[in-house]
C-alpha cells in the first residue's frame, strides 16, 4: 500500500510541476529546466511543494527575477 501511495504522490507532484513550469515560463520567459540547475531554486521548489500551484509559482518567479534573470 505504501508503494501505491508513493507512486500516487509522485504522479500528483509531476502534474503539479508541469503546471508550475508552465506558469513560470509564461511569466519569466526563462527556461524552468535551466533554472533547476540553481541549487537555491531547487531548495525553494523542494521545500514548498505543499503550497498551491500559484503560490509555488510566485515564489519561484520572484526568486528567478531577483537572482537568475
Amino acid at each position: 500500500m505504501n508503494d501505491l501511495n508513493e507512486n500516487g504522490n509522485r504522479f500528483k507532484n509531476s502534474i503539479k510541476l508541469g503546471h508550475v513550469a508552465s506558469i513560470f515560463e509564461g511569466e519569466t520567459t526563462a527556461s524552468f529546466e535551466m533554472c533547476q540547475e540553481d541549487q537555491k531554486f531547487m531548495d525553494i521548489l523542494n521545500n514548498n511543494m505543499s503550497l498551491s500551484i500559484l503560490d509555488l509559482s510566485k515564489k519561484l518567479i520572484d526568486y528567478a527575477n531577483e537572482e537568475l534573470i
